[in-house]
């Protein structure tokens, strides 16, 4: 009766679809050609509407470009390759990294791939997971096939992780700590999974880039401490929070939490990260909010606080300030 009542909750908030399919953390910490991170091998498997070997992606009935999906396709057709040996996903995970450098846009320096669908506000938004993403793409295809082109492009993906959100990058700082946001809307959110998953596409360049080692290493080791010392900022009460966002109504806040997805996800990146730094904090947190799955009582407060966030639909989001970092008595900003 408990479990039936544990997968109620959960899919009170959770579709089962594509776009939410469990990605356990791969254990191939030291190779970063073995393997990606964790398991996007489903990814591979899409069953919608294509533009050319990319897929699309559907928001509000517009048919749109997702690059994390489109690279999350990609890198599991890689790992399938890299499973046995199937040239014919080597070749389909080549074709999209081809695509996805010819769908990108070059600004300053770099090569984007913007948005077009609308987020608190804004359009034409960056996303640090999605640039992070599509450079561990284009420097496994470009390893593994000999692409200078890949590798290169896989570059210039990196090169708004050096600009603030505000300067047409993805840059923001957290109680002074630098960050690497999702959604690279000013303010930010700080969206946890997206931050780690950027953090990766840093790792695979400092491990796999020809050039620009040392300040791939110094970007990832940056961000490795941010998320050492601003972990405890994403726990409530033993459930993690999917980023600081919240809604107010009167005295009450009700915070963005994680869905049962993306906490379960939020422990698969944490097992990541401890695995290629040795950093305990990433563990002691692995272990404490994984805990939170057998205890039901924090899972249906996670979903009745995850479900009431939803719910005040139109009420606004609220950030903490960059100094805050979500401590309670500081000052807030708005985004509507």
């Amino acid at each position: 009766m408990r479990r039936r009542l544990l997968r109620f909750l959960e899919r009170a908030v959770t579709p089962r679809d594509y776009f939410h399919t469990p990605h356990p953390a791969e254990l191939a910490w030291d190779d970063p050609l073995r393997s990606y991170h964790y398991d996007l091998r489903r990814k591979a498997d899409y069953g919608g509407r294509f533009l050319g070997p990319l897929p699309l992606s559907v928001y509000a009935g517009t048919e749109y470009l997702n690059p994390v999906h489109v690279s999350q396709f990609g890198l599991g057709h890689l790992q399938l390759y890299l499973d046995g040996g199937d040239e014919s996903h080597l070749d389909t995970a080549r074709a999209v990294a081809d695509a996805l450098i010819d769908a990108g846009t070059e600004e300053a320096g770099g090569i984007v791939w913007r948005y077009p669908i609308p987020h608190r506000g804004a359009v034409s938004w960056l996303s640090a997971m999605a640039q992070g993403q599509a450079a561990s793409l284009l420097l496994r295809t470009g390893s593994l096939v000999g692409s200078a082109r890949h590798l290169e492009a896989a570059r210039a993906a990196l090169v708004p992780f050096e600009r603030d959100i505000e300067s047409g990058g993805v840059r923001a700082y957290l109680r002074g700590a630098v960050w690497f946001e999702e959604y690279a809307v000013h303010p930010p959110a700080y969206t946890l999974n997206g931050f780690i998953v950027a953090l990766l596409g840093l790792y695979d360049a400092y491990r796999l880039a020809p050039d620009g080692a040392s300040r791939y290493r110094r970007m990832f080791e940056d961000g490795t401490a941010t998320l050492k010392a601003r972990l405890a900022a994403f726990d409530a009460a033993g459930w993690s929070r999917y980023d600081l966002a919240y809604k107010a109504v009167g005295p009450a806040r009700f915070r963005n939490l994680a869905s049962p997805f993306y906490h379960r996800f939020h422990l698969e990146l944490l097992q990541v990260m401890h695995g290629l730094t040795g950093e305990p904090t990433f563990l002691t947190y692995h272990e404490a909010w994984g805990r939170a799955l057998d205890e039901g009582w924090v899972l249906a407060r996670g979903v009745a606080e995850k479900v009431a966030y939803r719910a005040l639909s139109r009420a606004e989001v609220r950030v903490p300030a960059p100094a805050d970092g979500g401590t309670a008595g500081s000052a807030d900003q708005r985004s509507t």
